[in-house]
């Protein structure tokens, strides 16, 4: 049975007719028809269109070991690159001999740019700091999200006597660097575009806003460290609401301070849905 991505495959046409020669390189290769890409270990899909494996001695090999088309032909790999190849050039115009043509695709793995896999690791910091508070955590959808709001936290329970609101939201805001946090005394300082920041200090929403920023390592063999005993994530995050910040004088960026005392922790975003229940409204201070 396949993995469930595309196949890397040749597309041959040889001396019996069209071909396909497919290709899985993790570390074997898939070979329909009998034709060897690599060397290792090899499966051969037969007719009935199972697959077995087979060592390199068993399938059929041109005496240049060169990758073999099942109708006959040869195929030249290119060197893997991820190009058409042309046919074979013949002799002379008088050489009529059958040739073979391929157009390869090579697989590669279809892995997250380390930007997508910090953004995961912030939504992964949230859900698992929101579900041991207690909280339901909710990714939103694509059209939340061009609103600069990237998740939800739900509370349901009255955390106070005081408490006004026993079912309601708070939005989410989030942010995550592996760069060195710039020290700013008592804050940190991170740059976020000025569109985002338009839309988390706005003072017209329903639900409280805030940002959420996670500071990773520089090294990414640090970001997440698992064992028996521990899965670890270094550094942490930390929250900030810019509810009323003033706007920006520039065009795209713009320096938003986060205080050092506002590390997102169990604790702290209980507190923080807290003051929230109380319709309490959070001003940003810059330093």
């Amino acid at each position: 049975m396949l993995p469930p991505y595309r196949r890397p495959h040749l597309e041959c046409q040889g001396k019996a007719g069209p071909g396909r020669i497919s290709s899985h390189s993790r570390p074997s290769t898939l070979v329909d028809g009998g034709g060897v890409l690599n060397e290792g270990s090899h499966f051969v899909r037969g007719k009935d269109g199972a697959w077995s494996e087979a060592t390199t001695t068993e399938l059929p090999q041109t005496p240049s070991s060169a990758p073999r088309c099942p109708r006959g032909g040869e195929c030249d790999t290119g060197g893997g690159d991820d190009r058409a190849l042309t046919p074979p050039r013949l002799a002379s115009s008088t050489d009529f001999r059958p040739v073979a043509w391929c157009a390869l695709w090579v697989w590669r793995p279809m892995l997250l740019s380390d930007n997508n896999i910090k953004s995961e690791l912030s939504y992964a910091y949230l859900h698992a700091i929101a579900a041991r508070a207690g909280f339901a955590c909710e990714v939103t959808g694509r059209h939340s999200d061009g609103a600069g709001v990237d998740a939800v936290l739900r509370a349901k329970e009255r955390f106070f006597p005081d408490s006004v609101y026993t079912n309601f939201t708070a939005d989410v805001q989030l942010k995550s660097t592996s760069r060195e946090p710039v020290d700013e005394k008592d804050h940190y300082s991170f740059a976020m575009s000025v569109r985002h920041y338009d839309k988390a200090r706005s003072t017209e929403t329903a639900a409280p806003v805030i940002v959420v920023v996670l500071f990773l390592p520089e090294d990414a063999a640090d970001w997440l460290i698992h064992s028996e005993d521990s899965l670890i994530t270094k550094r942490c995050a930390y929250w900030v609401s810019l509810y009323g910040a003033p706007p920006s004088a520039n065009a795209t960026a713009q320096t938003v301070y986060v205080p050092k005392s506002n590390c997102l922790s169990v604790d702290a975003l209980r507190a923080l849905m807290g003051r929230f229940s109380r319709q309490e409204r959070i001003l940003y201070a810059s330093p």
